[in-house]
């Protein structure tokens, strides 16, 4: 996750926008950048980082706080198990108890994908 986070680093660009976003009638605004948090994991995170801006007056300083939100965006991945044929469709109970799905089913479904974000789970509904 760390990774992908590196692509949003403060910028001398991310400063300039920040600064053009506040005016003062006394002087130049500044903003400094002061703190960056990350929480969540690779599959759903939010980086909030927080900027000082100021008039040169210390007592007019004000913290600003921006928030980047991201998200696993790539499903899982794999190719599932081929189907039962020539099932017998007549409603005999052995014919039916044949076609519930069976732990050995939903296990083979959960490994025949994979995904860059955890384990994938298969749920008979």
């Amino acid at each position: 996750m760390e990774a992908d986070i590196d692509a949003l680093v403060t910028t001398t660009s991310d400063i300039t926008a920040i600064k053009a976003a506040y005016t003062d009638n006394c002087g130049t605004v500044t903003a400094t950048f002061v703190s960056q948090t990350l929480t969540g994991d690779q599959c759903a995170w939010n980086l909030e980082r927080t900027y000082t801006i100021s008039d040169g007056c210390s007592t007019n300083d004000f913290d600003i706080s921006i928030t980047h939100s991201g998200s696993d965006q790539t499903p899982a991945t794999g190719n599932t198990p081929s189907g039962t044929t020539n099932i017998n469709a007549c409603p005999v109970e052995a014919d039916i108890d044949a076609l519930v799905a069976t732990a050995a089913d939903i296990s083979a479904i959960e490994n025949a994908y994979s995904d860059n974000c955890g384990t994938v789970t298969a749920t008979f509904v």
